[in-house]
């Protein structure tokens, strides 16, 4: 860490095993992202003028917790359309296999390359490479799983260096152990939904700030039991109807097909 408080790209594993245990804060501007934003520093200073005076005021409360877009919400169709991932069997349906995998290294990411669910302008993202070390589940009929993919991930504020997660998501750091689903997208292998990604840490599932029905049916699963999780899900009928899709055009052809 130097002087002027950042923290650089190499020393993040160090920083990223002690975890911050502060409250979150609500973003100021909504068009940064659906989902909350989990600061893992979060004291911020708010100007309002009431009467003709100013006052400041320290803010410190959660963020909003919007409701995630599934298949069953009637999304538009379009390219950036999200993948469910709010049970196992939203993820099936999209996934060609569910991994767990090691984060091995990281670099910043272009300054205009987000991830699809957003992030604040003023943010730095990461291309995290993640290396497979054990296959839990796989979709039939799937192209092999790769031995290491690359996925843009979230990683700090521009101004401080100041580390930050997206609500419903782990801090990915290298070193650390997650289960992710990924699948082939016609040109490489890519992670399909962060919102379905878990810490797998010391041979289980460990949540962080995460509510769905998929992360309670993950919370504590070893090995084992979370492969059974996979294993045992239903993919959605109408997803399994266009399976020879890709993962995208597929989930587009889901959506088209409940508007008609």
């Amino acid at each position: 860490m130097s002087g002027t408080g950042e923290v650089s790209v190499e020393s993040m594993s160090d920083v990223d095993n002690a975890p911050n245990r502060l409250a979150p804060v609500e973003p100021t501007n909504q068009d940064d992202s659906r989902h909350g934003y989990r600061w893992l520093v979060v004291v911020a200073v708010v100007l309002a003028v009431i009467a003709g005076a100013v006052s400041i005021a320290f803010v410190m409360r959660p963020s909003p917790k919007l409701n995630p877009l599934t298949a069953t919400t009637r999304p538009i169709a379009d390219a950036h359309a999200q993948f469910p991932y709010q049970t196992a069997s939203d993820v099936v349906s999209y996934a060609d296999h569910v991994a767990i995998v090691t984060a091995v290294s990281q670099r910043e990411a272009p300054r205009n390359e987000q991830p699809e669910a957003g992030a604040p302008r003023d943010s730095i993202s990461r291309l995290v490479t993640f290396r497979i070390d054990d296959v839990l589940w796989s979709r039939a009929g799937a192209r092999g799983a790769p031995t290491k993919f690359t996925a843009l991930w979230w990683g700090w504020l521009a101004k401080g260096h100041q580390q930050f997660v997206m609500d419903g998501t782990p801090w990915v750091f290298v070193g650390g152990h997650y289960v992710v689903p990924i699948a082939y997208d016609g040109k490489e292998f890519s992670l399909i939904q962060p919102y379905a990604v878990f810490r797998f840490d010391r041979g289980a599932v460990t949540l962080e700030e995460q509510h769905t029905a998929l992360a309670r049916s993950l919370d504590g699963a070893s090995r084992r039991a979370a492969a059974k999780v996979f294993q045992d899900a239903t993919p959605d009928p109408l997803a399994v109807r266009y399976a020879d899709l890709l993962p995208r055009d597929r989930l587009n052809a889901v959506i088209a097909a409940r508007k008609s």
